[in-house]
């Protein structure tokens, strides 16, 4: 059977004078998200290539030191959270992230400020890198960490502890069911919690949105090297692409696949059967619909050096799958999704904004500069996308 993914778009406590307190992630940021109790041309390739995998990781190519990059493990890094923005969190419209199922929470991170005016439900933590200000509603069931001072007008209710490296005022209701954490000399105004400890708070950038030559997801680095070494021949793939006013109908074994480009006016059609990599090293558009189908035990990952944009329906996920499919997006154009959708996979977009004209709704993972929607947002974290190790995968041990 195949699955088919679809998106139509208190007490007192004090510390020792120098105390440092790390507001980290653990060992692999995806720590964040675990368990916690919570309220017509076509073309197709069915043989194997030369690519091992093991532990379900697929060989995607190397660091600038010469360090296999893996799926299993680039998923693992690229999605440590439920939500990441690497910018500011300033939209609009109520949010809700969650556990697909509820054995499992999920956080939510922004490397700069969070400052929205909607109401916000995340059934883990929620780790900001700036400031947190606004006037919203915000229930976070896990612990909170805020890189610099802390001004709430709104209701803020903590589950976990809280640690806020600079000032921590409220004119509104906010509770922390745990101990609160802030340096010497700051401010606390309006705050309950079950104790204050005074010690230094460090909060790094949450979010892993650098996709440079420097860092592990390196968008552009990869495709060069599938540019380079690919499986096209195995498959009667033309690395030039496909361009046309046809429809495209493909469908890839395992392997690592490139094109330099797919713009067509029909619909766009990829079945994987195997560990199968798309590299694409410009845009993908489309004027028809853009469908992506796995088979049972396969999983897709697509990378693509510029953006992507459809006139019509995408078609990337289910649900029950949804950290089957990873989509790595190079392009700041952003990706913009017509209606009430559904996107079911993990979407990495750290230059463009995920917009939506009505509910946006996520079953996988989100990283991006921003969102953007008219509607409601809903994210229930795939907790499959994480456990990945980059050391589980060898390269081809042929030519190709």
């Amino acid at each position: 059977m195949r699955t088919t993914f679809s998106l139509a778009f208190g007490a007192l406590f004090v510390l020792g004078c120098g105390a440092t307190v790390d507001a980290t992630h653990g060992t692999r940021p995806g720590d964040r998200n675990s368990a916690r109790s919570s309220p017509s041309s076509s073309s197709s390739s069915s043989s194997s290539s030369s690519h091992a995998t093991a532990g379900g990781d697929h060989y995607l190519g190397t660091l600038s030191n010469g360090a296999p990059v893996c799926s299993g493990g680039l998923a693992s890094d690229a999605f440590a959270f439920g939500l990441c923005i690497c910018g500011d969190a300033s939209f609009a419209g109520d949010l809700h992230v969650h556990g697909q199922d509820a054995s499992t929470s999920a956080s939510a991170a922004a490397n700069g400020t969070w400052s929205r005016a909607g109401s916000s439900t995340i059934d883990g933590d929620l780790v900001v890198g700036g400031q947190m200000s606004g006037a919203g509603v915000d229930h976070i069931f896990g612990d909170l960490d805020v890189g610099a001072d802390f001004s709430q007008a709104g209701v803020v209710e903590v589950g976990g502890d809280a640690r806020i490296a600079g000032d921590a005022l409220a004119a509104g209701d906010v509770t922390i069911d745990g101990t609160l954490t802030v340096p010497d000399g700051a401010q606390v105004f309006g705050v309950q919690s079950a104790g204050v400890v005074r010690a230094d708070v460090n909060v790094s950038p949450p979010c892993d949105c650098s996709d440079t030559a420097s860092t592990h997801i390196d968008i552009q680095g990869l495709v060069a090297q599938a540019r380079s070494v690919n499986d096209d021949a195995s498959a009667g793939i033309d690395p030039d692409g496909f361009v046309d006013a046809g429809d495209v109908d493909l469908t890839l074994g395992a392997g690592n696949f490139f094109v330099e480009q797919i713009a067509h006016a029909g619909s766009i059609d990829v079945h994987a059967t195997g560990a199968t990599a798309l590299f694409v090293g410009g845009d993908i558009a489309s004027a028809g619909d853009i469908t992506v189908d796995v088979d049972d035990g396969a999983t897709f990952d697509l990378f693509v050096g510029g953006d992507i944009a459809s006139a019509g329906v995408l078609h990337l996920g289910s649900a029950a799958r949804a950290d089957a499919v990873r989509v790595y997006i190079d392009g700041d154009a952003g990706l913009a999704i017509a209606g009430d959708e559904t996107f079911s996979g993990a979407l990495y977009l750290p230059h463009g904004t995920l917009a939506s004209a009505g509910d946006l709704a996520v079953a996988g993972a989100v990283v991006a500069a921003d969102l953007a929607a008219a509607g409601t947002i809903d994210i229930g974290f795939a907790s499959g996308l994480t456990g990945g190790d980059d050391q589980t995968c060898t390269p081809p041990s042929t030519g190709r």
